[in-house]
């Protein structure tokens, strides 16, 4: 299962899901179950500004939305929508998946990746409860452009207790900031954490946008997700707002 690559997120929003990875143009989240007892707060990670635009690929490792239990051991799929002569300013991989013990290791296109920074949540509505983890890396090193990337060497929890109630999920995404001198100045701001999410919703108030005097009248914000559900299956949306 995929998420579809291009500029934004497209798609629509899922209910339900016991443990979420999330991101938006403005923001970038990881969400975890509902009842979360070990939450971190979502806050800005990094600003990125200049002629700047960006594009995302990732998906979910599950392979079988009926055998809930069952996980491939990669995950390809394209990375499409970075324009010619341009250059790659960050890229950065998150990944996320069942269990108490944070997997710090993973694969990019065969590379060696190693988390720099880790999440973690506990899922309390059932027994015994469901840990979850989440990684980050910086790799900018490692993309070149569009083309196919692999993400692979992640380890979770496939047995009991995540199995026995259908509680397995292990996903990944990439998210790649490009220069250009055709692109509009922009800021793009990061923010990543861990919080409940789980048959509710989470209220974020992202800050750090200037909006030019002309434009002050209508604001739009335009926030999009990714979402892996336990149910093995990779969502996305959008929602534009005025501010």
């Amino acid at each position: 299962m995929r998420e579809p690559s291009g500029h934004g997120i497209r798609g629509r929003m899922g209910r339900g899901c016991l443990f979420a990875l999330a991101r938006a143009v403005a923001i970038l989240a990881l969400l975890g179950a509902s009842a979360a007892v070990h939450a971190q707060a979502i806050t800005r990670f990094v600003r990125d500004t200049g002629n700047i635009n960006f594009v995302s690929t990732g998906g979910s490792l599950r392979n079988s939305d009926t055998s809930t239990c069952a996980v491939n051991a990669t995950s390809t799929t394209a990375l499409s929508g970075i324009p010619a002569s341009t250059t790659i300013r960050n890229a950065y991989l998150y990944w996320g998946g069942s269990g108490g013990s944070a997997d710090t290791q993973v694969t990019l296109n065969g590379n060696t990746v190693v988390a720099s920074r880790t999440f973690a949540a506990t899922y309390t509505g059932v027994t015994p409860n469901l840990p979850y983890f989440g990684g980050f890396a910086n790799v900018t090193s490692l993309v070149a452009g569009n083309g196919s990337y692999t993400f692979g060497g992640l380890t979770i929890v496939t047995g009991s207790p995540h199995c026995d109630v259908s509680a397995v999920a292990a996903g990944w995404s990439l998210i790649v900031i490009y220069e250009s001198a055709s692109e509009r100045l922009r800021a793009i701001n990061l923010y990543d954490g861990l919080a409940p999410f789980r048959g509710s919703q989470v209220v974020l108030n992202p800050d750090g946008f200037r909006v030019p005097p002309q434009y002050q009248v209508h604001r739009p914000i335009l926030m999009c997700w990714f979402i892996l559900c336990a149910a093995g299956v990779w969502e996305t949306g959008a929602t534009l707002s005025s501010a």
